[in-house]
């Protein structure tokens, strides 16, 4: 604690950033400050902590700061030219190091927007996230969803320029052979025609409402067509694009182009609102439809120790872009609140402050003319103003608006966040409930808060890796994912790998409540072993298992009982309604296939150290671990893709030397590593050879 004092008394009195460690080493929170001196003192009871040698806490903080102070064993202070320099320092160390005590916003993306090179002879529409250096770019947006869709739709209802570089090779690709495309690269069409096509397109961009109406109409034809994979295509198109057309009708006033965000906690919420709710969910699990397979079944009805995640005060950041009064997208974050927040507005303008700075850190395409939020005490504006400037190249309004119509869309952020908030928290609880339930069908010893999840992936024995992902109060935490590269051959010795490297970790990332596994009993005794050579064998961490199992499909009778719609069929019922129950059962089947990845009819079975679990395909237990594998699936593959390819490349190389697929997979059984080939002789390759070939 000396070295606590001293630092404290030799603080200096210029801008910098600050940040506190605990006795471990653990970064517990940073700041900036105009005056470090002044900041950093402004946390103690100075004359107590030097007199008694000890961290006592200022007795105006707050709960959660005074946990934090008597937590410091140290201060390391970073000095910067200027206080804007400081806040742009500490929004960069946040993100970074993540530390316990600041509120961490974990959207940090820049949105897209949909571009038009005017200055082109052939524009086509793209997608941007900074603006362009050369003039004549027209954008429309930003776009929080949809930006991607809105342009497939247009591509496929206007024959616009599908690929640029067919323009430069001056020969017209298939796209022209299906009618999507007018070739301008063949000279097929001429520049006022083109541009009279693009103007059309521009203007239904212009008017999501027409747009829709467009797709609605696409995708009717096509039904009526029986053409349903490509109707449901459409379908689904339009469902996410819904979202940004139920804001764009409202008109608020033309002149105004403005971001706005809006964090809203609900003060009134209290602990939990739901235990009657989780009770009566609770009391469902009796009636499961599941068989179990093991001699000792009765046992898992054994009432299990309820201790839920600790239920944290949560809020949600609110963002809505207007360009010329119309509310063009829309986007929010629900962010955890720390234990015992009673400082409210300083927790606002952080979350405020995180907010601006990284939405605006790189140049925009559109950058509105003033950034609406409510009046915080305690947010740097002035700070924030000079950093737009400099980030922007021009000046926006930091403007809190009380009256008129600018105060009238802040009130509506408040609304949408209000009620966003409220459908979080509802969702929230039936997650719960069903957690309950899970761990109620396994025995777990807790209602699992934080799950990982692991999956292999090789190709024969090569380009093995491991995924984890992890799944956190009702999301993908996708920060949290993990890659692993894999060096065992079979699939037991790289889930075993993998987990040993996980346990390694527990040191700095925490072990979750519950591990799920793809895989069955072998595994989950392999994650037991793993997991009792660290300490944790006797609790902890439970352990699910989730595996294929062989058995008859029962999606032939499903799909027997809707082998087609009949022209009787459609004479019984609306063209619509046969229509919309046609794409649903193509909606159904392509989960069911999803879900059935494994060679031949197969369903899954849950694995627990003591038994296995057959659930109906509609359990929703079963499907949300399905979903829960699928993700870690799908994490898993992309990484053993990307190696997969890598390696390719590596091999064309190496065949360059004029070796053989046969002569590469020897020498790497030989030398480990691609890189370990390139770098022998072809006399050291030639003798390697021979002594593999004696052998």
């Amino acid at each position: 604690m000396g070295n606590l004092s001293q630092k404290l008394t030799s603080l200096p009195s210029s801008a910098g950033v600050y940040q506190y460690f605990d006795s471990s080493g653990r970064v517990l929170y940073i700041g900036k400050a105009k005056s470090l001196k002044n900041r950093v003192k402004s946390y103690f009871a100075l004359s107590q902590t030097l007199e008694l040698d000890t961290p006592i806490p200022n007795p105006k903080v707050s709960l959660r700061i005074a946990s934090m102070v008597r937590q410091i064993s140290n201060i390391e202070i970073l000095l910067v030219n200027s206080e804007q320099d400081a806040l742009i320092l500490e929004n960069s160390l946040i993100k970074q190091l993540k530390p316990k005590y600041n509120i961490l916003l974990r959207d940090d993306k820049t949105y897209p927007y949909i571009a038009f090179d005017l200055s082109s002879d052939f524009p086509t529409p793209s997608i941007s996230r900074a603006k362009a250096k050369q003039k004549g770019v027209s954008y429309f947006g930003p776009f929080t969803s949809g930006a991607r869709e809105i342009i497939n739709s247009l591509l496929e209802m206007y024959p616009l320029v599908q690929k640029s570089s067919c323009l430069k090779e001056k020969k017209a690709c298939l796209f022209y052979q299906i009618n999507r495309c007018s070739a301008p690269c063949e000279g097929k069409i001429d520049k006022h025609s083109y541009a009279k096509i693009l103007n059309e397109a521009i203007s239904l961009l212009k008017s999501p409402h027409k747009l829709l109406a467009k797709l609605k109409e696409k995708m009717l034809t096509l039904a009526e067509s029986r053409r349903y994979e490509e109707a449901t295509i459409y379908r689904d198109r339009i469902k996410k694009l819904q979202n940004l057309q139920s804001f764009s009708a409202l008109d608020l006033a033309k002149d105004i182009s403005a971001d706005v965000f809006y964090f809203y906690v609900d003060e009134a919420a209290k602990e939990s609102k739901s235990s009657a709710n989780l009770a009566e969910s609770t009391s469902l699990a009796n009636s499961t439809n599941s068989t179990r397979f093991a001699s000792h079944a009765n046992s898992a009805n054994a009432t299990i120790p309820t201790k839920p995640a600790k239920k944290s005060q949560k809020g949600i950041l609110l963002s809505l872009f207007v360009r010329s009064g119309k509310i063009i997208s829309i986007q929010h974050e629900i962010i955890p609140l720390p234990e015992n927040a009673q400082d409210t507005t300083e927790i606002h303008a952080e979350i405020y402050t995180q907010a601006i700075l990284s939405q605006y850190a790189s140049k925009l395409p559109i950058l509105p003319s003033e950034i609406l939020l409510p009046s915080i005490d305690g947010l740097p504006c002035e700070l924030l103003s000079d950093f737009l400037h400099s980030a922007q190249g021009r000046k926006v309004l930091l403007s809190a608006p009380q009256i008129g119509t600018k105060a009238k869309i802040l009130a509506l952020a408040k609304q949408n966040a209000k009620e966003l908030l409220a459908r979080h928290s509802q969702n929230l609880s039936s997650e719960n409930a069903l957690l309950e339930r899970v761990a109620e069908l396994a025995n777990l010893e807790s209602i699992p808060s934080r799950i990982e999840v692991f999956d292999t992936s090789h190709h024969s024995g090569r380009d093995c890796v491991g995924a984890m992902i992890v799944y956190e109060n009702g999301e993908f935490v996708k920060s949290a994912y993990r890659r692993y590269k894999l060096e065992a051959s079979d699939e037991y010795n790289q889930m075993r790998e993998m987990l040993i490297r996980r346990a390694k970790d527990f040191a700095t990332t925490p072990p979750p409540n519950m591990w799920l596994i793809d895989g069955g009993k072998a595994q989950i005794t392999l994650a037991k072993e793993v997991l009792q050579s660290c300490g944790l064998g006797g609790g902890g961490i439970d352990t699910i298992g989730i595996a294929k199992e062989k058995r008859e499909s029962s999606l032939s009778a499903q799909n027997l009982s809707m082998q087609n719609l009949t022209a009787q069929t459609l004479a019984n019922q609306s063209t619509q309604e046969a229509i919309n129950q046609k794409m649903l059962h193509i909606s159904t089947r392509k989960s069911s296939k999803s879900a059935n990845r494994a060679k031949g009819a197969a369903s899954d079975t849950i694995y627990t150290i003591d038994e296995s679990i057959m659930l109906s395909p509609s359990d929703e237990r079963l499907q949300f671990l399905q979903k829960l594998r699928d993700e870690a699936h799908r994490f898993a593959i992309t990484y053993h893709r990307e190696k997969k390819r890598a390696s390719a490349l590596q091999s064309t190389e190496l065949e360059s030397r004029n070796l053989s697929q046969a002569k590469i997979k020897r020498l790497l059984s030989l030398v480990g590593s691609f890189e370990a080939i390139k770098n022998l002789s072809d006399e050291e390759i030639k003798n390697l050879l021979k002594k593999r070939q004696a052998k």
